[in-house]
């Protein structure tokens, strides 16, 4: 199976970040004096749904239940081989990887 790579720490850090700043957003009456950057918020989801809505609806499905729901585990051996899963898991982190980068 996948080790805790880099490219897995940084996309559960970007998937935890998105969560938490979709949260801020939707608390936040006065986003204003309350000691939170609101644009960073923003910019945070902005970037993820724009890296996530490049993806295949496959590759989505796959960052879905990798990193945003509670996926029952092994939920890919329905659809793929181990070796095929790992490699796709690969593949799909780093081109939303090179897409949440790539956005200024």
């Amino acid at each position: 199976m996948l080790s805790k790579s880099p490219m897995i720490s940084q996309m559960e850090t970007i998937c935890r970040n998105y969560i938490i700043a979709r949260s801020i957003i939707k608390t936040i009456s006065y986003p204003y004096n309350c000691g939170v950057n609101i644009h960073e918020c923003t910019d945070i989801i902005l970037k993820v749904d724009k890296a996530f809505y490049s993806l295949t609806q496959s590759e989505q499905r796959l960052i879905n239940n990798e990193f945003f729901y509670e996926a029952r585990p092994y939920w890919w051996k329905e659809s793929y081989s181990e070796e095929e899963y790992v490699t796709f898991l690969k593949q799909t982190i780093q081109r939303f990887l090179e897409v949440y980068y790539e956005i200024n």
